[in-house]
């Protein structure tokens, strides 16, 4: 190519963009402009819009200004539809162009990754899409964090999630969310061992002290859910050996069951019930905290129709502001300051201790 007529192809280049963003609005707009026109039609003429390779050749270092286009376009695709069929045949495609013109535009492959993914339905295509933008952007978290996301969220391959989170993490440092994600789905995916481990990395690296006890308290939940796990295994060969269920865990040592019984990592205690189900205090707390949440939720309701609040927790049914009182996780009762208008919830040492009823 000589040099002049290089010169005159960058001199006409603005010309073409034009012209091209010109053809790529147009094809893009068919079904928008065309309302009567049979979608079979539409989907054939959008066949021929041309694919990003093809573009890129063509703009001679103006793949910018073709990639707002198709940006905005994408926009109003999505809009269009989303206001009348619920149909995204090119929204995969359109995106696809738009990241082939700008490869490093972050906003471009994670929008495209949750539409494509939660309104067009194909989060393999969605997965695909972040996948190429990790390729061209291998230095952002955002993007292998959303491809964990909608593993966890729709295909619901916890395994592969976690190891998404974890190549966010490991762009995103410790400060972030990402570690706190692969440490969750580890744990939900059946591995445990790999959340502990992830759990103790934050433990030990995290500079302040509200994740680093977020990291010990998701231990001591793990450690609650094996312990109750190979309780409720005693408990069931117990049953099958004596044709009952044992009145006690101590029954389960003195029949040889079991050596001792594990200590509940946050200072609680471990107890069957009569259906032979084994619970943990921890897990009966956090029960009596949402039930006393709600209410507290419901007197104040009452408070705000009736002006005053009720002599005692009945008045809530009475007056059909609850169905009925929600039974105490523990089988005690609740404690109500009828003066204050709400429940007392005792801490969690006395409420092992059985100090507040």
């Amino acid at each position: 190519m000589t040099i002049g007529y290089r010169r005159l192809l960058y001199q006409i280049a603005p010309f073409v963009i034009i012209v091209i963003g010109a053809g790529v609005i147009h094809s893009l707009q068919i079904e928008h402009d065309t309302f009567a026109a049979p979608r079979s039609e539409l989907l054939s003429e959008m066949m021929y819009f041309p694919s990003g390779r093809f573009l890129r050749g063509m703009l001679c270092g103006h793949e910018m200004v073709a990639a707002d286009l198709v940006w905005l376009r994408a926009i109003q695709y999505y809009g269009h539809h989303t206001l009348t069929d619920l149909q995204y045949d090119w929204l995969v495609h359109i995106f696809e162009i738009l990241t082939v013109l700008d490869p490093h535009f972050i906003r471009g492959y994670r929008l495209g990754g949750l539409l494509i993914s939660e309104d067009a339905g194909q989060p393999k295509a969605a997965i695909t899409l972040l996948r190429k933008g990790m390729f061209s952007n291998p230095e952002r978290y955002e993007l292998p964090f959303d491809i964990g996301f909608i593993n966890f969220i729709v295909t619901k391959d916890y395994r592969r999630a976690a190891r998404y989170f974890w190549l966010a993490y490991l762009h995103e440092g410790i400060m972030g969310r990402s570690i706190r994600f692969a440490a969750s789905m580890k744990r939900k995916a059946g591995d445990r061992e790999g959340a502990k481990i992830i759990w103790r990395t934050i433990m030990t690296q995290a500079p302040d002290s509200t994740r680093r006890r977020t990291a010990w308290r998701s231990i001591g939940y793990i450690q609650i859910e094996e312990d109750m796990e190979l309780l409720q295994q005693v408990v069931s060969r117990f049953r099958r050996e004596q044709g009952r269920y044992p009145e006690s865990l101590d029954e389960l040592i003195v029949a040889r069951c079991l050596s001792k019984i594990p200590a509940e990592p946050f200072g609680g205690y471990y107890v069957v019930k009569q259906n032979g189900e084994v619970t943990n205090s921890t897990e009966l707390y956090d029960a009596l905290e949402m039930a006393i949440s709600h209410l507290n939720d419901r007197l104040l309701a009452y408070k705000s129709a009736k002006g005053t609040y009720p002599r005692s927790l009945s008045g809530l049914v009475k007056e059909h502001f609850l169905e009925t009182i929600p039974e105490h996780p523990s089988g005690r009762e609740f404690v109500y300051d009828s003066k204050a208008g709400k429940v007392i919830l005792p801490s969690y040492q006395q409420f092992v201790k059985g100090e507040v009823k």
